[in-house]
């Protein structure tokens, strides 16, 4: 076969090799733990009044009235190298002793693996089971996090959970409970950059719960719905 041949072949292969490397090594342009807070604004009301006809009269239940105060939620989330988003209830910054490498551990059964100085950033305004009612630390969800793009998931908090709401210890004469689910939307709008090196992701944070009270609507098929906005460093 001809030399020259050979060595244009050989000169392609390495630059495929090359180019399949960088691909495989590329990160998600918003990959790392993001850690920020949730302001809820808005709410659809549950409950009627008395109005001018002497009769109940409600507000359309699948629009969100805007509050008078709002309610500060933390949120943590995680996007790794291929831009797969997780909603997190807790996790660790610890450094690597052998390695000096920093890692990030959502189990907390690792803990003690890893002796030494650490952070640990908690949420309690998460919280969701397997159906089980085993509590999970992590749910995956879908969609991407960067602007313009739409984060979307669902968490369940389990009737059987311990930290069911309805099973609760002060709440002697519930029997049982009730699956409590929560379907959240967060539209990506902006990123900035707040200085120092840390970017700045903000945008729309909308959620339905379904469980805490008798479906709304026409269809009885609508939650209790809340809107706000999402600021994430």
């Amino acid at each position: 076969m001809n030399k020259r041949f050979n060595y244009l072949t050989l000169s392609l292969i390495v630059m495929i090799q090359c180019a399949m490397s960088l691909t495989l090594r590329a990160q998600h342009a918003s990959a790392g733990l993001w850690v920020g807070e949730v302001t809820l604004n808005a709410v659809n009301e549950a409950t009627g009044a008395v109005g001018d006809s002497n009769t109940y009269e409600f507000n359309d239940p699948e629009v969100p009235t805007a509050t008078s105060d709002a309610a500060y939620l933390r949120l943590i989330l995680h996007v790794d190298g291929a831009g797969k988003v997780s909603l997190l209830k807790s996790v660790a910054i610890v450094v690597d002793e052998d390695s000096g490498e920093t890692l990030l551990i959502t189990d907390p059964t690792l803990y003690a693996s890893y002796p030494g100085v650490a952070k640990r950033i908690a949420s309690a305004f998460y919280d969701f089971s397997d159906e089980n009612g085993l509590t999970k630390n992590t749910q995956e969800l879908n969609g991407e996090l960067e602007p313009p793009k739409t984060v979307s998931g669902e968490i369940t908090l389990a009737a059987s959970a311990p930290t069911n709401p309805f099973m609760h210890k002060q709440h002697p004469d519930h029997v049982e409970g009730y699956d409590i689910r929560r379907v959240i939307t967060m539209t990506v709008a902006d990123l900035s950059f707040a200085g120092y090196g840390v970017s700045r992701l903000s945008g729309i944070y909308q959620e339905e719960i379904f469980g805490l009270h008798k479906p709304l609507g026409a269809g009885k098929d609508v939650g209790l719905k809340t809107k706000g906005t999402f600021t994430l460093n």
